[in-house]
């Protein structure tokens, strides 16, 4: 009986405390009805500023762009291999902004990414894949031995709500969803975890490991704000380079076009941002990866002017012609 009200409390709270997964469902639901994807763009909302059909046309590539809300770095990876299992991916664009490499913390985000790819499965998959993933964490080094080792199996752990108003929304959401029938991920075409094509997992050689042991140390003496770069964010950008290596897949990373007055949250830290880019350059090149931060080309401010933004970083929906044109020129 005590086990039975207390899963029937947590079926509660989780509903009650689970955030809307809208972006990465309906991302996900028109990935798996995209027949064909040769290239695939990756990275946070910024990077919505690409449409992926005009791209299509002026690149004669069939393009997908994988975007979503405050993507992480290991996200963008998981849809890399998501993509790269399903199509016969030939390019990869990761678009950042300056701070993707900071000390944010994208759990709750990664929860509501690997519900969403899961909810296509059937139920035995997703009870092993949650498994799977819950025994990793809990057994990473960093948390192993630490309450939040046991938290990891409880859902709602996971979420981030920020008062009673989201919490009201959530239940609300759920209820129309489930009065409706409507099942999480009915409307994605496939099982997103059936793959198609067996890939490299991009692991890591010996002379790879050794590289980031460098970069790590030429890390430490850098003279920027500590947690402008993260580790782990390192770890996980060598984990993407060497997955699409061991693939066969052409990558770039391009620091987004942006507004004039971007600099301006970082008030004194420009300079910084200047050496966190530097670094990230040097980071990719010596891995065979083309960098590109658009701060660097005089013509982007004049291409792209100030009124086509709606905030510091994301371009009005109207004006994504005008992005996309000037970042397929940029990338070719």
């Amino acid at each position: 009986m005590f086990l039975v009200i207390l899963a029937a409390l947590l079926t509660v709270l989780d509903a009650s405390f689970e955030p809307d997964e809208g972006e990465t469902e309906s991302m996900l639901v028109s990935y798996s009805n995209t027949p064909k994807i040769e290239t695939v763009f990756v990275g946070n909302s910024a990077g919505k500023m690409v449409d992926a059909k005009l791209y299509s046309e002026l690149t004669d590539s069939d393009a997908f762009n994988m975007c979503t809300p405050s993507q992480s770095p290991v996200i963008s990876l998981e849809n890399i291999e998501l993509a790269a299992s399903h199509h016969d991916i030939k390019k990869v664009v990761l678009l950042i902004t300056p701070d993707v490499l900071d000390r944010s913390n994208y759990e709750g985000l990664e929860h509501l990414y690997h519900r969403v790819v899961d909810s296509s499965s059937p139920w035995y998959v997703r009870i092993f894949n949650t498994v799977k993933r819950n025994a990793q964490r809990s057994f990473a080094r960093d948390t192993i031995g630490t309450e939040k080792s046991i938290n990891i199996w409880i859902p709602l752990e996971n979420e981030n709500v920020h008062g009673l108003s989201n919490i009201r929304n959530n239940i609300k959401r759920r209820f129309v969803r489930l009065s409706k029938g409507e099942r999480l991920g009915d409307a994605i075409a496939f099982d997103l975890n059936r793959k198609k094509y067996e890939r490299e997992p991009g692991t890591l050689t010996s002379e790879d490991r050794s590289l980031l042991r460098q970069d790590l140390k030429d890390l430490k003496e850098l003279d920027i704000p500590e947690g402008m770069i993260a580790e782990d964010k390192l770890d996980t950008m060598a984990d993407i380079c060497a997955f699409c290596r061991d693939n066969g897949i052409d990558l770039t990373v391009m620091v987004t076009p942006h507004r004039t007055d971007y600099y301006d949250r970082f008030e004194g830290y420009r300079k910084d941002i200047e050496t966190v880019s530097n670094y990230l350059q040097d980071f990719l090149s010596e891995r065979g990866v083309k960098y590109f931060d658009c701060e660097n080309d005089e013509s982007v401010h004049r291409t792209l002017p100030d009124e086509y933004f709606y905030d510091m970083e994301h371009v009005k929906s109207e004006y994504y012609d005008a992005s996309t044109t000037y970042i397929s020129e940029y990338l070719q």
